[in-house]
């Protein structure tokens, strides 16, 4: 098979250009290639330049709060405990002196109460009343039977 003239003319003139679009094309991905590896070195550059910074920034963050604990703070701790023990020994102390006063003034009112005097009355004649008791049984025991004693009766 033969080609025309015409055919093979367009044929030579299509490859010709293929070869310029082509090596077009290579320098065009030449150059995006080289455009990231740019970018990509600046970003690293960038990248160290800010480590450095915070770097920087960390280490006068310690040269500060050594030199404040050196310096500032201890005054202003001892500032705030000073405040503490004189609210410890101005109002909270009378404060408690005034609740502990109350609660010993209730506790008097309680214990000098008619119920309260009952109450210790009772107890003291059942204790009265048991060791009356366990003396009458070592008696019955020595001399039999005794008369009984009201306990209620010796008391008025």
């Amino acid at each position: 098979m033969a080609f025309d003239p015409l055919t093979a003319g367009l044929g030579l003139a299509s490859a010709g250009i293929g070869a310029i679009a082509g090596i077009g094309a290579n320098r065009t991905q030449a150059s995006i290639a080289n455009a990231q590896m740019a970018a990509a070195a600046d970003q690293m550059k960038w990248n160290v330049l800010h480590g450095r910074d915070m770097a920087k920034f960390g280490e006068g963050g310690n040269i500060g709060a050594r030199v404040a604990q050196g310096t500032w703070m201890p005054d202003i701790e001892f500032g705030r405990q000073k405040e503490a023990s004189m609210f410890e020994t101005g109002p909270l102390a009378e404060r408690r002196l005034a609740l502990a006063t109350e609660g010993q003034r209730r506790g008097f009112g309680l214990a000098n109460s008619a119920e309260s005097k009952e109450i210790t009355q009772r107890q003291n004649r059942d204790a009265l009343k048991q060791t009356l008791a366990e003396r009458q049984g070592q008696m019955m025991g020595m001399f039999g039977r005794i008369a009984p004693v009201d306990v209620n009766t010796l008391f008025t």
